[in-house]
């Protein structure tokens, strides 16, 4: 197990809360502004091409050229995403934790370079494409990663609220980047490429932290520095219950030792470790599932479709972003009362109602445009059940039903899942939209209602409950529900 309840005396110091929301705020920050700005920005960056293309060909190019190209500028930062996602485990194995978020922000920095000096000043859209991709290697390596530091660093108790301050600040980075985008501000042919290098405000402010960082408690321990590990605790915690603390994770750590570190193969070969990967790995993934990646980057065009005027679009966009802040709101009391499980759930649900009237209220849009209007309401249902369960409880959920040892190798998978989801999203989206209309969007309301159903059974409860306790429920669960799988 982790960190139980008997050491309820014990909790985070100023230190640590800090420490916490250095490590996690920035790179939601990297996440949310590279996902959106080109959500409004659109129109400055299709100019761009279009003046690189006749500066170096001397003619315009073909629509369908042009807007391939779009697609690559734009889907690319998702599919950098990938091969970001893979370099997770490496970095865990291979580097301490604040260097591997360090390695985050350094790629982070090359991808600005490339995107803002590199393209504009080299006249060059393929270095455009170049720094998207870097930047969505920096977007794959920082979740799961960030997933791993947060919950290495922070005590149980507040793992729920910790974690799920990083999807609040992807939404507002969001809001943030569809409003630098947009053609009032910085989204013109001039200007834009300060938009696009925004982003590295957040890595500066983690270069300029970096010294004071510690690396995480678990991680001293994996390395053999004891005393080192104390004295951290000390510093992350008040209340007395450090040395309690820190018998616990010994003890977790040796009993794995016993039989190694754990693997992939390990987790399929024992019943409990299947189970618990797999809700895992979904629960991290239902937003992707659900389609969440279209609606970060294609929501003005997913509003446009159903009928909202082009002028209020963009301006939606911000307001479906900023819902966040009542979700959040909503989340840390009932975070308190229900649990992770439970909020979860209750958000797939809003989710699911919201999901069945925009695809109606989509189709029906032609013969009846005040739909328009229903349509725009459904969304921001969709997209606050979204905010309130499975976005707020990402990372806090998987985190919460895995152990230390078991948790980087489910980080892993999970972020593979993650960013292929998306790569696949990013780019068929678009075409399927345009070509399907309300139905585009069927294949997200089934397995958002499927998944709500398979949650009910297979996610053990976490309120109130041990790691230990959360373990046995694994057992039994896989147990009970026998199957091929479990």
């Amino acid at each position: 197990m982790d960190i139980t309840n008997s050491e309820g005396s014990s909790d985070n110091s100023k230190f640590c809360v800090f420490a916490v929301l250095i490590t996690l705020l920035p790179c939601a920050f990297i996440n949310g502004i590279s996902l959106a700005v080109l959500n409004t920005g659109a129109p400055a960056i299709k100019s761009f091409i279009n003046d690189t293309y006749e500066q170096r060909y001397g003619v315009a190019p073909p629509e369908n050229v042009a807007t391939s190209i779009f697609a690559m500028v734009n889907s690319f930062t998702v599919w950098g995403s990938l091969p970001g996602a893979l370099l997770v485990n490496p970095a865990l194995q291979r580097m301490t934790r604040k260097n591997a978020v360090l390695l985050v922000h350094a790629i982070s920095t090359v991808s600005v370079l490339f995107m803002g000096v590199g393209a504009v000043y080299g006249q060059s859209y393929e270095l455009l494409i170049a720094g998207r991709f870097i930047g969505g290697v920096a977007r794959g390596l920082s979740l799961s990663l960030v997933m791993v530091v947060v919950a290495e660093t922070t005590c149980r108790r507040k793992l729920g609220i910790f974690q799920s301050s990083f999807p609040v600040t992807l939404f507002v980075s969001s809001a943030v980047g569809a409003a630098l985008g947009h053609n009032k501000v910085l989204g013109t042919p001039t200007l834009w490429i300060w938009a696009v290098s925004a982003q590295e405000l957040a890595s500066i402010a983690y270069f300029c932290a970096y010294p004071w960082l510690p690396e995480t408690p678990v991680y001293l321990l994996k390395t053999g520095k004891v005393e080192e590990a104390l004295s951290t605790l000390r510093k992350l915690r008040v209340g007395g219950g450090e040395a309690l603390e820190l018998g616990i994770l010994q003890k977790e750590l040796e009993d794995r030792s016993k039989t190694g570190q754990i693997s992939f193969l390990q987790m399929m070969g024992e019943p409990r470790l299947r189970l618990q990967f797999f809700v895992a790995v979904y629960t991290m993934n239902t937003i992707q599932f659900a389609g969440v990646q279209a609606i970060l980057m294609y929501s003005d065009q997913i509003l446009y479709l159903a009928g909202v005027k082009y002028e209020q679009v963009s301006f939606a966009t911000i307001g479906l972003y900023l819902q966040v802040f009542l979700a959040f709101g909503i989340f840390i009391p009932l975070h308190r009362r229900l649990g992770s499980k439970k909020l979860f759930i209750i958000g797939l649900i809003i989710t699911d109602c919201g999901y069945l009237v925009f695809v109606i209220a989509h189709s029906l849009h032609d013969q009846s445009p005040w739909t328009s209007y229903l349509a725009l309401a459904a969304m921001l249902v969709v997209t606050f059940g979204f905010q309130l369960g499975p976005q707020l409880c990402m990372t806090s959920l998987p985190s919460e039903l895995t152990t230390s040892d078991s948790r980087p190798i489910v980080a892993f998978y999970s972020g593979c899942v993650f960013w292929t989801l998306a790569s696949i999203t990013a780019f068929v989206f678009p075409y399927s939209v345009g070509a399907w209309q309300a139905l585009a969007y069927v294949p997200f309301v089934i397995l958002s209602v499927l998944i709500t159903v398979i949650s009910i059974f297979l996610i053990p409860e976490t309120n109130n409950r041990t790691a230990a306790e959360i373990q046995a429920s694994f057992s039994e669960k896989s147990k009970k529900y026998k199957s091929p799988v479990f």
